[in-house]
């Protein structure tokens, strides 16, 4: 419970109470005291101190407790409305209500100017590929073909076993096209996209990759992928922007995103965008003259070049 002026019997008045005209002249008094300190040598430390024990007097100690929570943890956690709910049902009182939004957008405000908020941090420590509600702005500059990670590892339609087993202890995708080959197809076609979840799932739920006992004569055995595919993938162009790539992987909320070549007679697919790869770090490292702070500076230049 918050104290009233140091008594914990009873809940904070209302703070307008404590700003009466009494109260801002003897705040006015203490600024003056402070500048004049400056100037004048004849103010003695006992005038201060005097000053000070005033206005403690009659503040209240427990008001500015609750002002100072609520900066800090508007400047931490940077919750605005969450934290002027809970800090409100703690005081319950509703005129305390301008006071601490204003706290809190101040403190919110400062704090932006120096990092994000520790939650962000939180997430960027652990390497968890958090995506922005919004793209970057150098991603208007690329397409999806850009970033696409690789190398692409591709199943056939009815594909080897040994071939599928190789490919997950090589790799750690999590998704792997499906293309169907000639003679099942009369030219390479994607088919869909297989799941690494699915192909152990056909040993037993919970089935790791560690725990298979596959036979020297089921290696050379054939599957086929079909009936675990899906077929219907989300796909783009690769020549589509990476910005809107990075929206309709995020308002979907998708973990695999195949890139699809423009023009006809290439490979069915060009590769697989996953977050990952729209994360600034990825982008940054393939293309360090897209760096924030360089890509202002060059945007700058073409913009002054132009007038």
């Amino acid at each position: 419970m918050i104290s009233n002026g140091g008594d914990f019997n009873g809940w904070i008045k209302n703070p307008l109470d404590y700003y009466g005209l009494e109260e801002i002249k003897q705040l006015i008094s203490i600024g003056s005291c402070n500048n004049n300190l400056l100037f004048d040598e004849h103010k003695t430390q006992e005038t201060l101190q005097t000053q000070y024990y005033r206005l403690t007097l009659t503040v209240d100690a427990g008001l500015f407790a609750l002002l100072g929570a609520a900066s800090f943890l508007g400047g931490t956690m940077r919750m605005t409305v969450s934290l002027c709910v809970i800090l409100l049902e703690l005081t319950n009182d509703l005129l305390m209500l301008p006071l601490v939004m204003l706290v809190l957008l101040i403190s919110k405000t400062v704090a932006d100017g120096f990092n994000k908020g520790v939650y962000d941090q939180i997430v960027k420590m652990k390497g968890l590929p958090y995506m922005e509600a919004h793209a970057e702005p150098y991603m208007r500059h690329l397409v999806a073909s850009d970033v696409a990670s690789g190398p692409l590892v591709t199943f056939s339609g009815v594909e080897k076993v040994g071939t599928i087993l190789h490919a997950l202890k090589i790799t750690r995708h999590n998704g792997f096209p499906v293309i169907d080959e000639p003679p099942f197809s009369d030219a390479p076609e994607l088919c869909g996209l297989v799941l690494r979840s699915h192909l152990l799932a056909g040993s037993g739920k919970g089935v790791k990759l560690e725990d298979l006992d596959i036979k020297e004569e089921e290696l050379k055995m054939y599957v086929d992928l079909h009936p675990i595919t899906n077929s219907s993938p989300y796909t783009v162009v690769e020549t589509m922007s990476l910005a809107k790539a990075a929206l309709l992987f995020r308002e979907v909320g998708l973990r695999h995103l195949l890139v699809v070549p423009k023009t006809p007679g290439r490979p069915p697919i060009v590769g697989i965008l996953t977050r990952h790869d729209f994360m600034p770090e990825h982008i940054l490292g393939l293309y360090p003259h897209f760096h924030p702070h360089k890509f202002l500076a060059l945007m700058e230049l073409v913009m002054t070049k132009k007038t």
